[in-house]
């Protein structure tokens, strides 16, 4: 980051400045550009470019759900603060007390582990066929009853929402 010079009675909560600084409003990373951080506008920017697209995100929880019981304590929680709760490298390197290099490492080495876990198994792409045929399958059978001019019988209803809540 970049190093400001402070006063002894200035202090810095989570990068912005308290004290005597409530004069100086310049954040202590970062430059204000249209009333915005720059380092908050590189992120948007990152993940608008692909480093943390929604589908990524989605992809990574699904990952997670299937094989994260693989993973040990450590990355898992790591991987966890990524996933479910969207912190940066530098929340979660203070929240573990580790450098946000280590935590950059354990989340490219969960994201190979659980990728390679899909490779092998196909579990994830297994669910996602399984429950596009059923939803196909319903759509259909709804198709049909309404050619037939009859409704779909109530234990076909109750079945499709069954196995619907099921996946």
């Amino acid at each position: 980051g970049v190093y400001n010079s402070q006063s002894s009675s200035e202090e810095t909560v989570c990068g912005s400045k308290t004290g005597s600084a409530a004069e100086n409003p310049a954040p202590s990373r970062g430059k204000r550009r249209n009333g915005r951080l720059t380092y908050t506008l590189h992120r948007r920017r990152a993940r608008q470019n692909g480093w943390m697209t929604m589908e990524k995100m989605a992809e990574r929880a699904m990952l997670y759900d299937f094989y994260g019981d693989l993973l040990t304590e450590h990355q898992k929680k790591i991987y966890e603060y990524v996933v479910y709760q969207d912190l940066s490298l530098g929340e979660i390197a203070g929240l573990c007390g580790i450098s946000r290099q280590a935590v950059h490492d354990v989340i490219l080495r969960c994201d190979r582990i659980l990728t390679g876990y899909e490779e092998k198994l196909h579990l994830v792409e297994r669910f996602l066929n399984l429950k596009h045929s059923v939803g196909d399958l319903y759509t259909r059978m709804r198709q049909y009853a309404q050619e037939v001019g009859k409704p779909l019988p109530e234990p076909a209803e109750e079945l499709f929402r069954k196995i619907r809540d099921e996946l």
